[in-house]
């Protein structure tokens, strides 16, 4: 098969939250994320570089992935002219770090090779079922009522793995009182989003006691 994408548009769309989403380093009200449109021979695909509006979770935010896409990863693309996704990702290697940006503009030709092919995407990557089950991601919330409530609307409408936000003084009896009022079987995780030290592995070995999912940053 040869090159046959004509044009790459990057496009910004700016989310305001439904709600603002609290973690252990902030809270996030709106979201600015960054598509990739990439069109071919009558084939649109898509790709998205979600990140965060600030250099906190790692180095890239919105800005600098329009300036590395824009700069870097689109002019190299087409002067290497990959031939399937695969060959995309050994191309856009040679950019350093900026894993986000360069996986946005595979993804959107991952898009585009699965539908010039006339095959669903999961099944070009291997994959077999057409249905997952699915997660939340749970903020951290004002007081423990608010959260269980949360909890409950969120298996209420079927989603069956609940990540828990925690933070220095949120954790081990968070996840004791969420187990009292849920039950063991209940499919738990947490995440700290990097606000704990090896100075606080004591209170890790506490959580490993419930045997969550697993425990995330």
């Amino acid at each position: 098969m040869s090159f046959e994408i004509e044009e790459i548009e990057v496009r910004t769309v700016h989310l305001p939250m439904i709600e603002p989403f609290r973690v252990s380093f902030g809270t996030i009200s709106d979201r600015t994320q960054v598509l990739i449109n990439m069109r071919g021979g009558g084939i649109s695909g898509w790709g998205e570089a979600a990140v965060l509006p600030m250099p906190f979770y790692n180095h890239e935010y919105p800005r600098t992935l329009l300036a590395v896409l824009e700069d870097f990863a689109i002019p190299l693309f087409f002067k290497e002219k990959p031939e399937t996704p695969r060959d995309a990702f050994k191309v856009l290697s040679k950019i350093a770090g900026n894993y986000i940006a360069r996986a946005g503009l595979e993804m959107a030709y991952w898009d585009w090779y699965a539908k010039s092919k006339d095959m669903p995407l999961y099944k070009m990557l291997g994959g077999e079922l057409d249905e997952v089950p699915v997660g939340i991601s749970v903020p951290l919330k004002p007081n423990m009522q608010e959260l269980l409530d949360t909890i409950s609307a969120a298996l209420d409408k079927g989603y069956r793995k609940i990540k828990v936000k925690i933070e220095p003084g949120k954790d081990i009896d968070v996840v004791e009182k969420i187990y009292a009022h849920f039950g063991a079987g209940i499919p738990l995780m947490v995440d700290a989003n990097f606000a704990y030290t090896l100075d606080d592995i004591d209170i890790f070995r506490a959580l490993d006691h419930y045997d969550l999912m697993m425990i995330e940053q």
